[in-house]
């Protein structure tokens, strides 16, 4: 499939509107969208390489981001590609365009597991990517999203998930030195011991010290907004990319 020209189409839509995104642009990239998503069914793993490859802050990102968002359903093989992607992506915002459609296709519960396993059994650099992924797949969807009952019975079905989860970033952040393992961890501890199973509590206080005490500036600055009082919320350096 050669979705260059697709990508082409897309752009001659920009070209014809510029800055002037009206209702009409809006349709006509809404409608060109769920032409090209609707070939997904059918991808080979060359059409699957083109839209991981193409993610990211460039015009053939948005296009692709837009694509994948219009799918009713990706074929199965688009998830380990898509979720490798996302682990190994380095900024900690950008990888969620990749967890998104993978939710959306596979069931959110699906894709916390399999991000969970690299956390448990990746290289530092996976376990870094994968805790930052599992940022936007455990947020609650807000405002009139988060009263929905369907999405509050997902939430609520993966309390198992987060527990273990839980459990494993506390003995994670203590035992694991590397610092981006710790950067990705840190927003996401708890200082509730309640938190945590009983055979796990005790790592609590070495957690804290450590993060208090720790000779990066953005895990100390982040201990003081999950263990402190301070409401400036440091922003997640981005990791180098993996070697």
């Amino acid at each position: 499939m050669n979705w260059e020209l697709y990508f082409e189409e897309f752009l001659a839509v920009e070209r014809e509107y510029g800055s002037e995104r009206d209702a009409q642009y809006w349709k006509l990239v809404d409608a060109l969208c769920i032409k090209v998503a609707a070939l997904l069914a059918n991808a080979a793993p060359d059409d699957i390489s083109w839209f991981v490859e193409a993610m990211g802050y460039s015009r053939k990102g948005e296009f692709a981001i837009q694509v994948l968002e219009h799918t009713s359903g990706l074929p199965v093989q688009f998830f380990d590609p898509l979720l490798r992607a996302a682990v190994y992506e380095i900024d900690p915002s950008l990888n969620r365009y990749f967890i998104a459609p993978c939710i959306k296709s596979f069931g959110a519960r699906v894709v916390y597991e399999a991000l969970l396993r690299y956390v448990e059994t990746g290289t530092n650099f996976e376990k870094a990517g994968a805790i930052n992924g599992l940022y936007w797949a455990t947020v609650l969807p807000q405002g009139a999203a988060a009263s929905n009952a369907e999405a509050q019975a997902v939430f609520a079905s993966m309390a198992d998930l987060r527990a273990r989860l839980s459990n494993l970033l506390l003995k994670e952040f203590v035992s694991n030195e590397n610092v981006d393992v710790r950067r990705s961890i840190i927003a996401m501890l708890s200082p509730n011991p309640a938190a945590y199973a009983t055979d796990v509590q005790a790592l609590l206080p070495a957690a804290i010290a450590i993060a208090y005490n720790h000779p990066d500036k953005y895990i100390r600055d982040r201990a003081k907004v999950q263990f402190g009082n301070s409401k400036l919320y440091p922003a997640l350096p981005h990791r180098k990319p993996s070697s």
